[in-house]
């Protein structure tokens, strides 16, 4: 539940919208009810007893976390707004909430009266981040009480906006001389698509006939094919995979008994394809899994792990590494590493800090490792490993992204790609859906 927080900031604008919204829980016509709120706000703001708030800036990336000025909260295809309000004297146990949505998607989860210490009033909203369509949104709620002449309005003004990535960058991997990418569609479109690089020119994008995600694939060539990984559709959190053969891709399959809010990464360690996820829902475990080339061998946890988004893969040395952002109010970046038996303990890497957590790739015989920014900072930064250390981080000059980008070795140079910036559409076929939202609630006592 996002709650509204605390500041100093009102907006007539933003009152009136609210007034028009719920115009239909007024007694009068819009004029009259207009005049009255006018003359009832006059007088408090000409008072000392006046208390006027607003909440923090909240943002979300559809099938990421949600962040709020303390950092992310949780990650969902769906974002939950309540309204609250308070008095110590006796309420008439009657309110109203209402949204300004044509198409009916937001769903009205109703008030409650409940007492805590004082008395409250609670109004929730669903938001269908995977559905809805870009666009504003005006939430209104009220409610009053007898005696003390107490009243709460508060006008939400709430943008929803669609932009191209979410959830993880594109799959890059490498087959037949070609850099190959996949990735999902742009708002409302969970397709999978791909595209092929042979070093100057891409090809058309393609659809993956059959196949969809909310959070985008990962890519990774074993046994001579390209395999690709992901999670299923809206609330589904079933992963799947399937096989390229440079060609044609193979029906999906999925993997049986488990689950990830995220989606899953892939990279070939030895002579096994491994994949690694955070678990279902609210689970910020992570776990793995191996193929040998015949059936996947049945999750293990990775000891003493958790993630909000889950881990990057890549092979170095004589292990299989993996790295992350921490768990949910944690951005600092951890990793670890597998000799085939055993997982090492996690460490910290860099000074770094992502919202999203890095990518990681092999280049000249290092591990190299790229991340966007805290949930506030788009920038892109990197850093290598040498097999005993992490270079301290350092700036991707004159590029940003809300997302981060892949990583990727093909010839002789390291490749990355990623989306552009919150309200960037040009990203080849990426999405994600941002919501923000501006609460004022004005109390009078």
């Amino acid at each position: 539940m996002l709650h509204p927080g605390f500041g100093d900031f009102f907006s007539w604008d933003d009152l009136i919208n609210a007034i028009k919204a719920g115009i239909g829980y007024f007694s009068g016509d819009e004029t009259a009810a207009k005049k009255e709120t006018e003359d009832l706000f006059k007088r408090l703001f000409s008072s000392n007893d006046q208390n006027v708030y607003r909440n923090s800036e909240i943002s979300l990336s559809h099938g990421g976390p949600v962040y709020s000025a303390d950092g992310p909260v949780y990650s969902a295809d769906e974002a939950q707004i309540w309204f609250r309000s308070w008095s110590e004297d006796d309420l008439k146990k009657s309110s109203f909430g209402k949204v300004d949505d044509p198409s009916g998607k937001i769903r009205d989860l109703g008030g409650k009266y409940f007492e805590q210490g004082d008395k409250w009033y609670e109004h929730g909203f669903s938001v269908p981040l995977n559905t809805l369509a870009a666009g504003k949104y005006v939430f209104s709620f009220g409610s009053c009480d007898e005696g003390w002449h107490f009243n709460v309005g508060v006008a939400s003004t709430v943008t929803v906006n669609a932009l191209h990535g979410v959830g993880l960058p594109p799959g890059l991997a490498v087959l037949n001389d070609r850099l190959w990418m996949t990735w999902k569609g742009i708002e409302g479109d969970s397709r999978l698509f791909y595209s092929s690089f042979d070093g100057t020119n891409w090809t058309p994008q393609q659809a993956i006939s059959g196949m969809g995600s909310s959070s985008g694939p990962s890519l990774a060539k074993f046994d001579g094919n390209l395999y690709m990984a992901w999670r299923g559709v809206q609330a589904q959190q079933t992963i799947f995979w399937s096989v390229f053969n440079g060609t044609s891709w193979s029906p999906q399959q999925s993997m049986p008994d488990v689950g990830t809010s995220s989606s899953p990464r892939l990279s070939v360690f030895g002579d096994r394809l491994y994949m690694a996820w955070k678990g279902a829902n609210d689970d910020q475990t992570l776990w793995w899994s191996s193929l040998d080339g015949r059936a996947w061998a049945p999750q293990k946890q990775i000891p003493g792990t958790f993630s909000s988004v889950g881990p990057a893969l890549s092979a170095f040395g004589n292990g299989l590494f993996a790295a992350w952002k921490g768990m949910w109010g944690d951005q600092s970046l951890w990793y670890t590493s597998f000799d085939g038996t055993t997982w090492a303990p996690q460490k910290p890497f860099t000074n770094g800090t992502s919202s999203h957590g890095p990518s990681l790739a092999l280049f000249n015989g290092a591990l190299y490792a790229s991340w966007k920014g805290w949930y506030g900072d788009q920038t892109l930064w990197w850093s290598v490993f040498d097999g005993n250390s992490w270079a301290p981080q350092k700036l991707v000059p004159g590029v940003a992204s809300s997302i981060g980008p892949a990583l990727v070795t093909f010839g002789e140079k390291l490749y990355a790609v990623w989306k552009g910036t919150s309200g960037d559409p040009a990203s080849g076929g990426r999405r994600s859906m941002e919501l923000i939202g501006r609460s004022r609630e004005i109390f009078r006592v």
